[in-house]
């Protein structure tokens, strides 16, 4: 019996039967473990089987705890088992280095038992702490070469490399789940030109795939169950992986394929791979399918994800984005099968996103937070229609190419188109000052169909689809392409198209939203209502902002509908979107007559972005002047299109700066002269503009100043 000691004591002072005295002491101690020893390497040649490398010089046995720690040897050493046969049998074996240490335990090539070692006790067996690897290069001829009869923990930084062609699954199996070894590395690094790996239904915690010596090898995983890896999957390279899995392979990490061809179905078993990290590609490596099954590769993060794919995605492999999060491109990507949009925004940066030609798109109706912040492509079109989801800033803003041929490419820039061009076209009042699309086609259409998406919040106010129209910028000048059809419904959301009857050939060509009037779709911006009220003299505005995140509102004032300005500044309050001023100034001339006055109110953001509202104007009188409630005519004007006469009733001889301007604003004419007995009489030419409302403004030396409205005859 183990651990039993005896010790008789004999003591000639006591007398018991026959005249002699005993003293019997027993210590019984049953059950106990032996020590736990540790790896001192005195004998310097680190062989396990040499009793001078443990604490206690004797060699481990069945019951026996192994720990290779830095207790005994300051840095970093191996220890190998000694070639030849002999099973070591042992309780338990932890590697646990200190620091940035490494301790490597190694089953040689030399050693041909099956099994070699043998841990026996209860829960954890065999532990691998952070630094902690163990080598299995076993040359046994068959069998199972490590066995641990309850749980294998790699802990965080710890590394299990089979190398070996011996069988694996049962130590596979016994990979421990625990919290802590999500990134315990178990590495296949078999030393043969191909072979099968255990991997259906299995956990791992960090799973790499590495080469055998001569730096090509092919690995084969198939079942009818998925897999899990709790971290990363990384893929070496000279490593090939085909898989003929049934199910979900979650990596719920990284997708680091750095090596040869990803086969992600190689049979009719369709397997989807759901990616929670960053996908990484090197430029040599392929992902594809060679079976019926059409494979998935679904970024299912909760945060942002990376796609680095530099090498190739091949046949019927689709992408699905359900990543809130979103996706951001590291490389420019392109998919040959299927990509779907279901949840979260693809930033594209300095890249994009190309559609090859047999490339389908999947994106849902309702989710307008499913889109490409970016550049996409979409190849191979022929007198088709395709719907490109581009959008900015948390909303999609899409645009629908129809009867279309060629390979285009499309991007949404949520920026003021007016500061790329302020020249506007016959039919153009005024474009949007938030936003534009590109599109890029790599050959020439006719009559093709461009359909730009607005919404009122973030297209800044559509009030009225028949002034609605596209606008694209050709020879420097937002021209008018038209309107043949629009959908929705002004104040929600909706689209308008227009026929371009000449697409240039291989030009980035902008588009934007406008309108042919002055007074509808402001299109600058992002309000729930905005009202003048005329009190007395006085005119009062009152205003509901759709967005709280604005540093101030400036409130502008307009004669014409057109020039613009500054009245006043009202800062924003928090939690509130009602806001109110009242304009005192100018409401009436000097004489107490009212004028008409057009207003408008721009909201000034914190990162300094600009919306305005839409354009109104206060209701007046049966003349342009009128006497407060009178309606009698102030003025008289004659205006032809060679010669303007006005009669001012009640104004004074003074020097004067006469300005013509039409309704978008422009000066068609200007002069100083002098108006003598309240009349003024000049010779102009507006041929150009005959039949169209236009604006005479006076501006005194005094910097009084008076607003007119007339039609060329």
């Amino acid at each position: 019996m183990k651990g039993i000691n005896l010790c008789i004591l004999c003591n000639k002072g006591s007398k018991l039967k026959k005249g002699f005295t005993w003293i019997i002491l027993v210590l019984v101690s049953i059950g106990g473990r032996a020590a736990e020893l540790r790896w001192d390497g005195e004998a310097n040649d680190g062989l396990w089987q040499n009793p001078t490398n443990w604490s206690s010089n004797t060699l481990p046995v069945n019951d026996d705890d192994v720990v290779f720690d830095n207790s005994s040897i300051t840095g970093s050493y191996v220890v190998m088992l000694g070639p030849g046969n002999g099973l070591i049998s042992i309780r338990s074996l932890r590697i646990t280095p200190s620091g940035v240490n490494t301790i490597t335990f190694t089953i040689p090539v030399s050693n041909v038992e099956a099994p070699a070692l043998r841990c026996s006790g209860a829960i954890y067996g065999l532990v691998l702490d952070p630094g902690g690897v163990l080598i299995n290069e076993s040359g046994a001829s068959a069998g199972v070469t490590i066995e641990v009869a309850d749980s294998i923990r790699i802990n965080n930084g710890g590394r299990y490399i089979h190398r070996t062609a011996r069988s694996h699954a049962e130590t596979v199996r016994s990979l421990s789940r625990a919290p802590g070894t999500e990134e315990g590395e178990f590495e296949f690094n078999i030393p043969v030109a191909s072979s099968t790996i255990s991997l259906s239904g299995q956990v791992f915690g960090r799973l790499r795939l590495s080469p055998g010596p001569n730096g090509l090898i092919n690995y084969t995983g198939t079942g009818t169950n998925g897999l899990t890896i709790r971290s990363d999957l990384e893929i070496m390279p000279g490593v090939n992986l085909s898989l003929n899995l049934e199910g979900i392979l979650i990596i719920r990490r990284n997708l680091i394929h750095n090596g040869g061809v990803l086969n992600l179905a190689s049979t009719a078993r369709k397997l989807s791979v759901e990616l929670g990290g960053h996908f990484q590609q090197s430029t040599s490596a392929i992902t594809t399918e060679s079976g019926t099954a059409q494979p998935e590769i679904i970024l299912v993060g909760n945060s942002l994800q990376e796609l680095a794919i530099q090498g190739n995605i091949t046949n019927e492999v689709g992408v699905k984005i359900k990543n809130p999060g979103g996706v951001v491109l590291k490389s420019s990507l392109s998919l040959p099968y299927k990509l779907s949009l279901e949840n979260g925004i693809v930033t594209t940066n300095e890249y994009q996103i190309t559609l090859q030609s047999a490339c389908l798109l999947e994106v849902p109706v309702l989710n307008s937070t499913a889109f490409v912040n970016g550049k996409i492509e979409k190849k191979g079109l022929a007198n088709a229609s395709f719907f490109f989801p581009v959008g900015k800033n948390g909303t999609r803003r899409w645009l629908q190419i129809h009867e279309a041929t060629g390979d285009f490419v499309v991007e949404y820039i949520r920026s003021d188109p007016r500061a790329i061009c302020l020249n506007f076209g016959d039919g153009i009042s005024h474009v949007s000052s938030l936003e534009y699309w590109s599109i890029t086609n790599s050959g020439s259409t006719a009559n093709a169909l461009v359909e730009l998406s607005f919404d009122n919040v973030n297209s800044g106010g559509i009030t009225d689809l028949g002034n609605l129209r596209v606008a694209w910028l050709n020879a420097n000048t937002w021209q008018d392409a038209g309107n043949s059809a629009t959908t929705g419904s002004a104040g929600s959301s909706g689209s308008v198209s227009s026929r371009m009857q000449n697409w240039p050939n291989n030009q980035t060509v902008l588009y934007s939203l406008a309108s042919n009037t002055a007074s509808q779709n402001p299109l600058p911006l992002l309000w729930k209502s905005f009202s003048a009220i005329k009190a007395g003299e006085s005119v009062r505005l009152e205003w509901i902002a759709e967005s709280l995140t604005s540093t101030y509102f400036q409130v502008e004032k307009s004669y014409n509908g057109s020039s613009f300005s500054y009245l006043d500044i009202v800062r924003s309050k928090d939690g509130s979107g009602s806001y109110n001023y009242t304009d005192r100034s100018n409401s009436t001339d000097r004489l107490g007559r009212s004028l008409t006055w057009f207003y408008r109110v721009v909201m000034v953001n914190h990162d300094s972005t600009r919306a305005s509202s839409k354009i109104i104007k206060v209701e007046r009188g049966q003349g342009f002047f009128t006497t407060s409630g009178t309606g009698q005519l102030a003025t008289s004007i004659f205006l032809s299109a060679t010669i303007l006469k006005i009669d001012f009733h009640d104004l004074r001889e003074e020097q004067y700066v006469i300005s013509i301007i039409d309704v978008a604003g422009r000066i068609l004419f200007r002069d100083r002269l002098k108006v003598k007995d309240g009349k003024l009489s000049l010779p102009v030419n507006l041929a150009i503009v005959k039949q169209m409302n236009l604006f005479i403004h006076l501006q005194a030396d005094n910097g009084n100043s008076f607003t007119l409205k007339a039609m060329v005859q």
